[in-house]
């Protein structure tokens, strides 16, 4: 199967691949150091975008 064609079967069956996949790639899992890494990215961007809507709110 195409990974267009299985974008579509998601679609109908409204999934993401990532669960019909994941199970095929559960030995796969991040290691801790990358999800720490992960972790700090995802708290540096909701900074930046908590002081966007502040400066939104201050216009």
């Amino acid at each position: 199967m195409s990974a267009s064609m299985l974008v579509r079967v998601c679609q109908s069956l409204q999934v993401s691949p990532r669960e019909i996949l994941g199970a095929y790639f559960s030995h796969l899992r991040p290691s801790e150091e990358r999800v720490d890494w992960l972790q700090e990215k995802l708290l540096t961007a909701e900074r930046k975008l908590a002081g966007v809507r502040r400066a939104l709110r201050d216009e």
